[in-house]
């Protein structure tokens, strides 16, 4: 549960009574009502809901083929059958032209920490940074993707 008076200090006025529908509030907890689970499931049935860092957002904007390359993580078939372990990191390896996803699962959710090309930059990166915790890449943002 959430604290409502900091979910209600983000809404518009003329906006309250239509967003209360989505929620069941009790003093200052809100939690999804049926009908906001109702919406929410058919808000992520159309869109692939992710997370990335700063880094990656940027890496994105510079690559026009990226949403082609995020579309693969959410293909059950290419992450068990492309996903590489290199130094504890999990790589999304779609082909020598392709660039690389470095990525955890996380409640649910791919977490995006790095996304680069296979060259000099990716060697270093994997060589001199195990993994050990998605803590050591954040903040994360919440993005999405539509289906």
């Amino acid at each position: 549960m959430d604290n409502w008076n900091t979910i209600a200090a983000r809404i518009k006025n003329e906006h309250h009574e239509t967003i209360n529908a989505c929620f069941e509030i009790d003093g200052n907890d809100a939690d999804l009502s049926t009908f906001g689970k109702l919406l929410w499931n058919k808000y992520n049935s159309r869109r692939n809901l992710f997370y990335l860092n700063e880094s990656v957002k940027s890496a994105l904007k510079s690559d026009p083929d990226s949403k082609k390359y995020l579309t693969k993580l959410f293909d059950d078939n290419s992450v068990r059958t492309k996903t590489e372990n290199k130094n504890n990191h999990l790589v999304l390896d779609l082909g020598r032209t392709a660039p690389r996803i470095f990525y955890r699962q996380k409640d649910g959710y791919f977490y995006i920490y790095k996304y680069t090309r296979h060259d000099n930059e990716y060697e270093r990166f994997i060589n001199s940074n195990p993994f050990s915790s998605l803590d050591d890449y954040g903040p994360f943002e919440m993005q999405t993707l539509k289906k």
